[in-house]
């Protein structure tokens, strides 16, 4: 017998729910270029993009990933304001119609950006899911106040982000 149940402590699991897609979100230009789009989803959350292609054979498309732009317009290249060069996907193009969402790994992110395919990606085709735990929430608040009511919304999807079948601390 353990330490601990000899002492009075009764032990029981703790169970997380299986993630869930809260949301998907249909992200805003911020700025394009030939082969380089910049897409803003509204509110930093945790989840992936799926994007929609049309296959050109040899190319590859990134999805980089950020919290805030550089002074250029630009997704910075960190994670929670570390530095990391390597916070992206990198998908291979085939021929046919691709379908792209790295749904394995949840991002924390507001602001990604699309590089490699030579074409201007219609927005249709881009789709932010915001995805976490699946916690059920037990109220509400409203208020005649609209801070107050922008402030209980953003404590809820700092909530969402931060249980992605683990509690993470942000």
């Amino acid at each position: 017998m353990s330490g601990i149940n000899t002492q009075g402590w009764v032990l029981r699991p703790q169970f997380i729910p299986e993630g869930r897609i809260h949301e998907r979100i249909i992200p805003k230009v911020v700025s394009e270029q030939e082969g380089h789009q910049v897409f803003d989803s509204g509110k930093i959350l945790s989840g992936w993009v799926e994007v929609r292609l049309k296959g050109i054979k040899g190319s590859r498309v990134s999805i980089r990933y950020s919290e805030d732009l550089d002074e250029e317009g630009k997704v910075k290249h960190n994670v929670a304001n570390e530095t990391s060069e390597t916070y992206y996907d990198t998908f291979a193009l085939s021929d046919d119609m691709n379908v792209f969402q790295a749904d394995f790994t949840y991002k924390a992110f507001r602001y990604f950006e699309i590089t490699g395919y030579p074409d201007k990606i219609d927005l249709n085709a881009v789709s932010v899911i915001s995805a976490g735990s699946d916690i059920g929430l037990r109220g509400s608040f409203q208020s005649t106040d609209v801070m107050l009511n922008k402030i209980y919304k953003a404590c809820l999807q700092t909530q969402v982000n931060n249980a992605l079948n683990q509690l993470v601390d942000c």
